[in-house]
């Protein structure tokens, strides 16, 4: 429990402390202008959070039940905040899916999507389409991708490109998402 002592010539609040205000191993000794108040914030409102929000008042002495207590009030939101509640959900949405990963179709395996991961990708993309033009690499070569735990899969080369290809679409979708109006 939240206390603090209040004092009532001033009315002025002192300073929160964890627990009761305690002398000599007693509580309620103080001076006769300060009493204890109890910090107790209201019950929540049932509101729709979709079309409204919660404003509370400034913390005010309730000198009748003891309490250092504020007000909740249900009101209309903004079409500001309904905005950034949009931008907001858009953003919760496209980090979940960064964090998830990019699951390589018709498997279990997940690649990392940070931005890290999609520079290295991106930079392996590129070097199998070269190495594959200089006649270093065929098609069928084995190339290792490793997944979002750290563990390492073989996939010919054609596949590696079809699958960081998919990965390079599937993020700029999220991107396209998160980013639109």
């Amino acid at each position: 429990m939240i206390t603090l002592l209040y004092n009532t010539t001033t009315q002025t609040p002192g300073q929160q402390r964890l627990g009761r205000y305690i002398v000599d191993g007693k509580t309620g000794m103080f001076p006769s202008d300060y009493v204890e108040l109890i910090l107790k914030d209201p019950e929540t409102p049932t509101f729709d959070s979709a079309t409204h929000k919660i404003e509370y008042s400034n913390y005010f002495a309730d000198l009748n039940n003891l309490l250092w207590t504020r007000n909740a009030t249900v009101v209309p939101k903004t079409a500001e905040d309904i905005k950034l509640d949009v931008i907001n959900q858009k953003e919760a949405t496209f980090q979940n899916a960064i964090s998830t990963g990019y699951l390589i179709p018709n498997t279990q395996i997940y690649l990392a999507l940070g931005e890290k991961d999609r520079a290295a990708w991106s930079q392996l993309i590129t070097l199998i389409n070269e190495l594959i033009s200089l006649g270093q690499m065929s098609l069928t070569t084995e190339v290792t991708l490793t997944d979002k735990d750290g563990l390492p899969h073989l996939f010919q080369a054609s596949e590696a490109k079809t699958i960081l290809a998919g990965l390079g679409m599937h993020y700029y979708n999220l991107w396209t998402q998160r980013n639109s109006v």
